[in-house]
């Protein structure tokens, strides 16, 4: 664990291989995999083998807050603290979940309701609890906020929490029998192996610096804003994250799931040069975000008009405009709620550099 003596205030960062974290995660990119583009293949394929029941069970259990991301983080709010069995042993995930008393589960689902709403921007007049035992109330908002599951089926595990909890521990113990298993313990070795090498690199004791040698990007604003209130960082690697970044805020502890696919050789210069061409040319090698960088050339465009220029489905066109711009080839404007794109000039003549060092 290193102290990060420039931080204010210091805190600590460690690189965590979580069974629980990385089981939780992995189920829930499960449920997303057709909202993004440049996920691990893998993610891809396993997501297509699903079981109907489970795909449906999968999506109510970690959807109940639109995002899974909302779920993943209550969960690791209540049995994913640093130290709990659940990073090291998928039984003692299972217990943990399965000893959450009513009360405990209630207070869980008040939470997903409360950072939902708020993720919406949808101001909540009354307490969680009062909303939920309101039927009216309840209805109107998850009206609101879109959530991608049977609002019915949704209603009743809000309304008898124990029976999210129940139906999570089902979905997570057939998800990890069926799916995911035999992939984890095959991909085991090279988490570990990327973690250790985080954790014994000699990165800089400032945290911008660590974060982009780590992750290969820059710390987003929403995270320097809210580093004052953090005391703990953990890094947890995911073979399958792609070129996303994914936070969870728990009080003073941050987690960061980082793509892991790749682990240089300590010392090995060379491959940690060109480990960073990877996410850019895998966004650049496609026919239709090939057409979106030429439609940008020399000029900037709002996405409408690039759907509109490309007569493509507007979700198809926001997929592959979110890839580029999570992996730095195009830069992004916001003005009065329209996103202007163009292409990042600079990261482009660097990759064009890198790749010149080859020739």
């Amino acid at each position: 664990m290193t102290e990060l003596v420039r931080a204010q205030p210091a805190f600590k960062v460690d690189f965590v291989p979580s069974l629980g974290l990385d089981l939780l995660s992995t189920m829930g990119l499960i449920g997303i995999v057709h909202d993004f583009e440049g996920l691990d293949a893998w993610l891809v394929e396993a997501a297509a083998s699903v079981p109907p029941r489970l795909r449906h069970d999968i999506q109510l259990a970690m959807r109940m807050g639109v995002y899974p991301y909302v779920v993943v983080e209550t969960v690791s709010d209540q049995i994913l603290q640093p130290g709990a069995a659940g990073h090291d042993d998928f039984n003692g995930l299972i217990e943990d979940l399965k000893a959450l008393s009513p009360q405990e589960c209630a207070a869980m689902v008040h939470k997903i309701v409360q950072r939902t709403a708020a993720n919406a921007d949808v101001e909540l007049l009354h307490t969680p609890a009062e909303i939920i035992a309101d039927q009216e109330q309840l209805e109107e908002l998850l009206a609101k906020m879109q959530f991608p599951v049977d609002t019915d089926e949704l209603i009743e595990l809000l309304q008898q929490p124990t029976e999210w909890r129940d139906l999570l521990v089902s979905t997570i113990q057939r998800f990890w029998d069926r799916i995911y298993r035999e992939q984890y313990e095959l991909q085991q070795a090279r988490r570990e192996r990327n973690a250790h090498y985080h954790r014994t690199h000699q990165y800089s004791v400032n945290f911008r610096d660590l974060f982009a040698g780590v992750t290969g990007r820059r710390l987003p604003d929403h995270i320097h804003e809210r580093l004052g209130t953090i005391s703990t960082v953990r890094f947890v690697p995911s073979q399958y994250i792609g070129p996303y970044l994914s936070f969870l805020f728990n009080g003073s502890l941050l987690t960061v799931f980082y793509n892991s696919s790749t682990t240089p050789a300590e010392g090995d210069e060379q491959t940690e040069r060109t480990q960073s061409l990877y996410q850019p040319l895998a966004a650049l090698a496609d026919k239709t975000r090939l057409q979106i960088m030429t439609l940008l050339h020399g000029r900037e465009l709002y996405a409408q008009e690039i759907v509109n220029l490309l007569d493509i489905h507007q979700s198809a066109v926001s997929r592959h405009l979110k890839l580029m711009e999570t992996s730095g080839v195009l830069n992004v404007r916001r003005d009065k709620g329209a996103k202007y794109y163009s292409i990042n000039r600079q990261r482009i003549e660097e990759i064009s550099a890198r790749l010149r060092e080859f020739v």
